[in-house]
C-alpha cells in the first residue's frame, strides 16, 4: 500500500501543498545563509582594518547593498576600465582576471594599501594608490554594502558601497 493511498484526494494535495512550502522554506533558509556568509565574507576584513586602528566596526546596509549589486550588473559588459558610479555614496572598486576572486580577497587588497599610507602626512608613497584602505578605515563611515559580477571579459567585478562617504580631502581617515 503506497503512502497516499489512504487518503482522499483532497488529503494528498494537502500532503503536497505542505511538501512543496516546507521544501520553499528550505530554500529561503539555504539562501539567507549564503547571503549572511558573503556578507560577512566583506564584512570581516573590513571590520578588522578598522579594529586595527581603533575605529567602530561597519553595520551592514541591504540598501548600499542593492545599490552596488545595482551598479555592478550595469558594469558587466565593460568591466574595464574601472568607472566610479559618481553617486552619493563613498566607493571602492575591484576588478580580477577569473572567476575565483572572494569578496575576502578583494577587501583584502584593499587593505593591503596601508603600507603605502603615512598617516602623519595623510598621503600615499609616490606611485602608489591608497585610498581603498583609507575608505575602508574612515573614522565617520557607519555602513557599507557590497556585490560582486561576472564580466563578459571572464573576470569578477567586485564594489563596496559605503555611506557616509570617506576620502574627503585634507581630513585623515581617523
Amino acid at each position: 500500500m503506497g503512502a497516499f493511498e489512504g487518503l482522499k484526494p483532497w488529503g494528498r494535495k494537502i500532503v503536497v501543498i505542505i511538501a512543496l512550502t516546507v521544501f520553499a522554506d528550505m530554500i529561503f533558509f539555504a539562501a539567507a545563509q549564503s547571503s549572511v556568509a558573503v556578507q560577512q565574507e566583506f564584512l570581516t576584513p573590513h571590520n578588522n582594518a578598522r579594529k586595527d586602528v581603533g575605529v567602530d566596526a561597519l553595520v551592514w546596509s541591504k540598501e548600499l547593498e542593492d545599490y552596488a549589486r545595482s551598479y555592478a550588473q550595469s558594469q558587466r559588459d565593460s568591466c574595464l576600465p574601472l568607472t566610479h558610479s559618481n553617486g552619493n555614496y563613498g566607493e571602492n572598486l575591484f576588478w580580477g582576471s577569473g572567476q575565483n576572486w572572494t569578496p575576502f580577497e578583494a577587501v583584502t587588497a584593499w587593505n593591503d594599501e596601508k603600507v603605502d599610507y603615512n598617516y602623519n602626512t595623510n598621503t600615499c608613497a609616490p606611485n602608489k594608490v591608497c585610498g581603498h584602505y583609507t575608505q575602508v578605515v574612515w573614522n565617520t563611515t557607519t555602513h557599507v554594502g557590497c556585490a560582486s559580477e561576472m564580466c563578459s571579459d571572464d573576470g569578477i567585478y567586485i564594489i563596496c558601497s559605503y555611506d557616509p562617504p570617506g576620502n574627503w580631502i585634507g581630513e585623515k581617515p581617523h
